[in-house]
């Protein structure tokens, strides 16, 4: 972000709303389509790293030891621009576990999700591979300032990595803390209440019906989405005001669909995505479902009453929180 001009984005992020809102208004299907391709960039940019493979080599040296590098696939990172090009690798510092032998080391990298589907190619399969370990292997060397055997093992597709899998993903995750931190204030930054923008682009999301001939498992009806206006936040003065009487609660915006499951004999769901931009986490969240209505209380911040359109069987209901999106989506089966 250093040397960008903030009002020149603001300005360009506000023309390509503008453009949006046209394309919403005049071709709400390709409209569609364009902000699905978005969407499904978006997620499989933001998706976790996953294991692809693990190598133990050994550390040289006075402290010498057992190490295990774990290889990670992830769409975070770059993907060469040519045959030729530097493949990027990010990675954290060695940590230390015990295991049966003894103490032992490993160390994490990740890669584009290319050059290691390069190396499952049967023509070079053991030319790329050996490229990719041996650079991996530089890496960590410089990473953390050791010295590394060029002498490996590489363990098969049941033995993807060593240690706990979830803080190995995180300890990658965080190495793009800042990054992620900036792009949510840009998002925050340009989107469309943030830039003025009129409702129009939302309105028309609520008017598109999905194509008959494509294979979805949405009811081919019109997805009844209520926008609810942002309240117009007023500027606080030097001294405030507290009121004595019931704080009134803000109701979050909320979509309710009916969506259909060819695989399970038709059986129709009732889906409620609700958005909760305020909330991190799950445990924040009071649901109270009944065969014809959804409650929510979040604390101090949220509060919302959804009639539901057909009825549902309570007792199969489930509901799953995204912190990445902020959202909880509810799904009931009908009765």
């Amino acid at each position: 972000m250093e040397g960008v001009d903030k009002d020149s984005m603001v300005k360009q992020a506000s023309h390509i709303w503008s453009m949006l809102d046209d394309m919403a208004a005049n071709n709400p299907q390709a409209y569609k389509k364009f902000i699905d391709q978005k969407m499904k960039e978006r997620d499989e940019y933001f998706s976790p790293p996953e294991p692809h493979m693990c190598v133990q080599t050994y550390i040289q040296g006075p402290n010498a030891k057992k190490i295990y590098i774990n290889f990670f696939s992830w769409h975070r990172i770059p993907e060469p621009k040519s045959d030729t090009a530097p493949v990027s690798v990010v990675g954290g510092k060695i940590q230390e576990f015990k295991e049966k032998t003894g103490v032992s080391a490993t160390a994490t990298i990740a890669m584009n999700p290319q050059p290691l589907k390069d190396c499952e190619q049967v023509t070079s399969q053991m030319e790329n591979t050996q490229t990719i370990i041996h650079l991996a292997l530089a890496f960590v060397e410089k990473q953390n300032n050791i010295s590394l055997s060029r002498t490996y093992c590489i363990f098969g597709k049941n033995d993807l990595y060593r240690g706990n899998l979830t803080d190995l993903k995180q300890g990658l995750v965080a190495l793009f803390k800042k990054q992620d931190e900036a792009v949510e204030d840009i998002e925050e930054q340009f989107s469309p209440a943030a830039l003025g923008t009129k409702d129009s682009l939302l309105n028309q999301m609520s008017n598109i019906v999905i194509d008959k001939d494509k294979s979805k498992k949405i009811k081919d009806v019109k997805p009844n989405i209520k926008i609810i206006p942002d309240e117009k936040v007023a500027k606080k003065g030097m001294i405030e005001e507290i009121s004595t009487d019931k704080v009134q609660l803000s109701t979050p915006k909320y979509d309710v669909n009916i969506i259909e499951a060819p695989e399970a004999g038709g059986e129709k769901n009732v889906v409620v995505k609700i958005h909760l931009p305020l909330v991190k986490s799950v445990d924040e969240c009071e649901l109270d479902i009944s065969e014809d209505d959804l409650k929510l209380f979040v604390g101090d911040k949220y509060e919302l009453h959804v009639p539901l359109p057909e009825p549902i069987v309570e007792d199969d209901a489930n509901a799953k929180f995204s912190k990445k999106l902020c959202a909880l989506t509810i799904r009931m089966p009908v009765r």
